[in-house]
């Protein structure tokens, strides 16, 4: 018979262990040991259950989309002059 696969709640328990362990200053390849679950299971499990980590800069970041002022050249998608003496235009 196959290998019973472990619950989701199992997995996030686990993936949860394994963050504390590491917050407390232990590596991967320890903390995977603890929780007796290989390094493998735990980079896949992390993507399949997310693993707590979240992106700074996503595109649908609200906050990040809102960093531009309204004001800015960049925002209408226009150029700005940086450099008056040569007379360039560069984008910004």
């Amino acid at each position: 018979m196959p290998k019973k696969l472990p619950s989701a709640d199992q997995s996030v328990m686990k993936l949860r262990q394994i963050n504390v362990l590491v917050a407390q200053g232990w590596n991967i390849g320890q903390a995977c040991k603890a929780a007796e679950i290989t390094e493998q299971s735990y980079y896949r499990r992390r993507n399949q259950y997310g693993g707590g980590r979240r992106s700074r800069r996503s595109k649908g970041n609200i906050e990040y989309r809102n960093a531009i002022p309204d004001g800015s050249s960049a925002s209408r998608g226009g150029h700005c002059d940086t450099s008056q003496r040569s007379g360039l235009t560069k984008m910004c």
